[in-house]
C-alpha cells in the first residue's frame, strides 16, 4: 500500500510547503493506516509488521469501498 494518490494527513506538511492545499480530515486511507499501525503487534519483526499494517489496510479499504464498516 503506497501513499494515497489524494491528499492525506500523512503529506500535511509536504503539500502546504508545496503551496497545495492541504487535507482538511482523516481520509478512509488515513483511519485504515492508523487501525492497522495500532493493531499490530510490536513483537514481531519490522517486515512482518509491515506486512500485517499492509493486509489489514488492503481489507479495510475494500470493505469501505463496499459501503461497510471496518472492524
Amino acid at each position: 500500500i503506497g501513499l494515497p494518490a489524494r491528499r492525506s494527513i500523512l503529506t500535511l506538511f509536504s503539500d502546504r510547503n508545496a503551496g497545495g492545499q492541504p487535507a482538511e480530515e482523516l481520509t478512509n486511507w488515513d483511519a485504515a493506516y492508523l487501525r492497522a499501525l495500532y493493531r499490530t503487534a510490536n513483537i514481531v519483526a519490522a517486515s512482518q509488521q509491515r506486512s500485517n499494517i499492509s493486509r489489514t489496510m488492503t481489507r479495510e479499504l475494500e470493505l469501505a469501498s463496499d459501503g461497510r464498516e471496518p472492524r
